[in-house]
């Protein structure tokens, strides 16, 4: 009979730890969409005054200031853009989508971001979609 309370009392810690922990990731999740909501707020305003006035470099202005306060928001939850261009090619970092034949660089150097990486902390959240350079076929042969 102990036993079966022990087990009981230890079923109902975890269903309230469960519980805890889902209504603490939801408060995190209500926090940062309360801090995207006037990003998103912003864009409209923008998109409104562009369609009302059309004037590209007052939107263009309006889309920049919107932008860095997206990036501020990511920046205080700890995301964080990855270096590529002109870096070395970092498969935990970086995914080549092109490979492309050069002496002009180094091999294995990012010589093109098509899309751009973040991490989150330590965590590779999206890597870089990248373009690397890579010497000569001819040349590789040579040298071996």
């Amino acid at each position: 009979e102990n036993l079966l309370r022990a087990l009981a009392d230890f079923d109902n810690y975890r269903r309230r730890m469960r519980a805890e922990m889902d209504h603490a990731k939801q408060l995190a999740v209500e926090d940062l969409i309360l801090r995207l909501l006037p990003i998103l707020d912003n864009f409209e305003r923008a998109i409104k005054v562009a369609e009302e006035i059309k004037d590209y470099d007052a939107l263009h202005g309006g889309v920049i200031l919107i932008l860095r306060q997206l990036r501020d928001v990511l920046e205080k939850e700890g995301v964080t853009p990855i270096e590529a261009e002109g870096q070395q090619f970092d498969p935990m970092k970086h995914e080549a989508v092109m490979r492309v034949d050069t002496n002009e660089y180094p091999d294995n150097t990012i010589i093109e971001e098509f899309q751009k990486g973040y991490m989150l902390g330590n965590k590779v959240l999206r890597p870089s979609m990248v373009k690397v350079a890579k010497k000569p076929q001819n040349e590789n042969q040579s040298e071996n």
